[in-house]
């Protein structure tokens, strides 16, 4: 058994260096009782030193080339680790998950007999794409209990476009993807906020939603052919733009999280680049206002995206002083929504209808959000410097129960944040529309040294989604974070899982 050295790694994605202006960091300052010339971490983790299990590389070595295996601590423990806030805090306190025995980057033609292989030798599996998953995903069970391999995606990068479709290997990211359909003229409309790092298979595994689903659809209206891996076959459809034929390899795939094969090739619907993008902001005087204008909307635009009060108004901390900004705020002071609610609007090729109740406030914000929709994480990083902790939990929810769950979601955060005597702000958008509801998304800040008080937190909000009718999620997928809240709607998912498969 060989031995590693220590290296280290760093836990953020993109760029940590995020510019956060005098107004926002004052405002934290205050709040969370910090001196923002202060950064208590970098975001480094030191990888422990690590045993190479050297009859596992024989194993190995059985189906894949020396070149594509990694015994590498660093690559084991990146493989290992998530980008949720728990995880990240954990990080933090030098608090490290079991770690993998081996990462492999096997091409389409070795996965099938590497799992093969792995089931024979009992070993079990994780499935890695971008590394994004916020729900811990990436923790296995198995590690300290059994050998466990990370299977690493990026290497599944076959792609051939036909006419309306895109067949592409799972391991593309959204931006190499899109860059390459771009030149086509083409676009496959799915824009998460981890565009620029997650992978196509991931939206498949955790069912993702991107910003622009009301004109696009969600992941599962996207997809039309899945290739499946598992331990007993290749398992793939038939192409065609529908079926009736019984449950498909997309019905199984679909929100599988790695746990009943591995995506390897997906066949997705492409449209052309619109001609033209509209771009609109308003004012209500209130969220509750918006909600109830958006709520009498029969056709919604490409984007539509509707921030609370608190949300609002930290988007303008954001933006330098200035003459202009002035003029602005005393404008929306005129027009009394200057303590209101921003509702940001974009469609594509066709103009589009002012809301009900609204106050139009021009374009420019409109185009200041898409210019920097994948930059949120970025200003996360620097939260988590300052020894802050954010987070994320979003529900999908009937129009009839929303107000209900944004007013009991807010009253049970802020109650949470008196019991366990810590500061915190929360704010929330609605960005996802159906005819029949919509998708909520909180983001708040607390200041802790203890996963508990976050852990906490989060499952007090889940509780109060779940008890007005909200989905556990709606767009990040279960993951190891919400099996707890899943009870018998995981039945199904047991029946069709592959034994070795662990994600």
């Amino acid at each position: 058994m060989g031995k590693t050295s220590k290296q280290a790694f760093n836990i953020f994605f993109g760029n940590s260096n995020y510019n956060v202006n005098e107004n926002t960091a004052k405002f934290i300052e205050k709040l969370f009782g910090i001196n923002w010339g202060n950064r208590i971490w970098d975001g480094n983790i030191n990888a422990p030193q690590i045993a190479v299990d050297d009859e596992l590389k024989q194993i190995l070595l059985k189906c894949i080339n020396i070149e594509s295996i990694s015994f590498d601590p660093v690559d084991r423990m990146k493989h290992s680790i998530g980008k949720s806030s728990i995880e990240i805090l954990n990080s933090r306190l030098s608090i490290l998950p079991g770690i993998v025995d081996a990462v492999v980057y096997p091409d389409q033609d070795e996965v099938y007999n590497l799992v093969k292989t792995l089931k024979k030798e009992n070993i079990h599996i994780t499935v890695y794409g971008g590394g994004t998953s916020v729900t811990g995903g990436l923790i296995s069970k198995y590690t300290g209990k059994g050998r466990t391999v990370s299977i690493d995606t990026s290497k599944l990068k076959k792609i051939e476009l036909r006419d309306g479709i895109v067949f592409c290997g799972a391991g593309f990211t959204g931006k190499e993807l899109e860059e390459i359909l771009n030149t086509k003229g083409k676009t496959m409309g799915n824009f998460p906020e981890s565009f620029n790092y997650s992978t196509v298979g991931g939206w498949i595994a955790t069912k993702e939603s991107g910003q622009e689903s009301n004109q696009y659809g969600d992941i599962e209206d996207m997809v039309s052919y899945i290739e499946l891996v598992r331990t007993d076959g290749l398992f793939s459809d038939r192409y065609s733009p529908r079926s009736s034929s019984g449950i498909s390899v997309k019905d199984v795939a679909m929100g599988s999280e790695g746990k009943c094969g591995i995506i390897m090739n997906a066949g997705i619907k492409v449209y052309n680049l619109p001609e033209r993008r509209h771009y609109y902001s308003y004012f209500f005087k209130s969220f509750k206002d918006g909600i109830k204008s958006l709520m009498q909307m029969e056709k919604f635009p490409t984007v539509l995206r509707l921030s609370d009060e608190t949300e609002t108004e930290f988007l303008f901390l954001s933006q330098n002083n200035s003459m202009a900004t002035d003029i602005f705020s005393k404008y929306l002071s005129l027009r009394q929504v200057n303590r209101g609610s921003l509702l940001i609007l974009i469609n594509n090729n066709a103009r589009f209808k002012k809301p009900s109740n609204s106050v139009y406030s021009g374009r420019t914000i409109a185009r200041i959000w898409e210019n920097t929709r994948y930059e949120r994480p970025y200003f996360g990083n620097v939260l988590w410097e300052h020894g802050l902790v954010p987070d994320t939990l979003e529900t999908s929810v009937s129009w009839e129960n929303i107000i209900k769950l944004y007013d009991e979601a807010i009253l049970s955060f802020n109650n949470s944040i008196r019991e366990l005597n810590i500061a915190g702000i929360i704010m929330s958008h609605i960005s996802h529309f159906y005819i029949d509801g919509c998708a909520i998304y909180f983001t708040f800040i607390i200041k802790t040294d203890k996963t508990d008080d976050l852990i906490k937190i989060r499952k007090n909000m889940v509780n109060v989604f779940l008890h007005n009718g909200g989905s556990i999620t709606h767009h990040h997928g279960l993951g190891k974070f919400f099996e707890e809240f899943a009870g018998d709607n995981s039945v199904f998912m047991k029946m069709l899982r592959d034994d070795i498969f662990d994600k």
